[in-house]
Formats: structure tokens, sequence, C-alpha cells
């Protein structure tokens, strides 16, 4: 059996406390022209299929296999840099 532990919540990867809270403010005075939690969930789906298979984003937290891999939180920054959040947000604009 895998024993699965925290790697840290989402304001440990960004300067933001929350997903949503990173997809508001790139939004800007533009939020209420996107589906934000479509855009939201897409963008967490997108993290997490830039993840390895054993990490993972649920919610604002990061899980994966205990003990901690060197390098993890370099893995988790890594994958987070990878999506495209303003390409992401092009389909979720309703105006």
């Amino acid at each position: 059996m895998t024993t699965t532990t925290e790697f840290g919540t989402w304001a440990n990867h960004d300067s933001y406390v929350t997903v949503e809270d990173t997809v508001t403010t790139f939004l800007g005075d533009y939020v209420q022209d996107y589906d934000v939690d479509g855009l939201v969930n897409a963008f967490r789906a997108a993290i997490n299929a830039a993840l390895p298979q054993e990490i993972s984003l649920n919610g604002d937290q990061f899980y994966g296999p205990y003990p901690m891999p060197a390098g993890a939180a370099d893995v988790i920054d890594d994958a987070i840099a990878s999506v495209d959040l303003g390409e992401l947000a092009a389909e979720y604009d309703r105006s």
C-alpha cells in the first residue's frame, strides 16, 4: 500500500492563497466575461496533467507519496508554470 502525504498548499507555489484567487486576479477587471468555475477546473486539470502521476492537486492542496521525493517542490512549480493560463482562459471567454 502506498502512503501519501501533503506536499503543501497552493500558497506554497504561487503568490495567491487559492487557485481561484490566481485565476480571478489574472482575469482582473474582465472576470465577469469568463466562466470562472470552468476555468478554475480546467486550470487544475491542466496542472494535474502536467504533474507526474504520483503527485496531484486536489482543491488547493498538493499530495504525493511519502516520503516526499527530493525536488518535488520544483516539479510542482514547473507543472504550474507549464500551463498557459491566458490560452486556457480564451476557451472560457463568454464575451
